[in-house]
């Protein structure tokens, strides 16, 4: 089991599960994947209670490693100014993180 915990936007799935964020919103018609961010800008990830990651923003909200860079993410447009944001945790994501203290 992986938690996410950002303090305003938590949520628990399993591995190799994907997390989902649909976005839209006004504004120009032609507004592209990169104009959204994720719902979070730091974020503690723990993998099944043993391992643990704290991600964050580096300058810029919405770029950093791993969930909270939204150029991490697989995008679907589904329509003008309105997509899919698809996060899946990887290997690679639970190789990065230490034993929790």
């Amino acid at each position: 089991m992986i938690e996410v915990k950002s303090g305003v936007y938590d949520f628990t799935i399993n591995p190799s599960q994907s997390h989902i964020i649909e976005q839209g919103g006004e504004g120009p018609k032609d507004v592209s994947e990169k104009n959204y961010v994720p719902p979070m800008t730091s974020a503690l990830i723990i993998y099944s209670s043993t391992k643990c990651d704290t991600l964050d923003t580096t300058n810029k909200i919405g770029t950093g490693e791993g969930i909270i860079g939204i150029s991490n993410y697989i995008n679907e447009k589904i329509g003008n100014r309105h997509y899919k944001f698809a996060y899946t945790f990887t290997d690679i994501d639970y190789k990065k993180a230490l034993p929790c203290k």
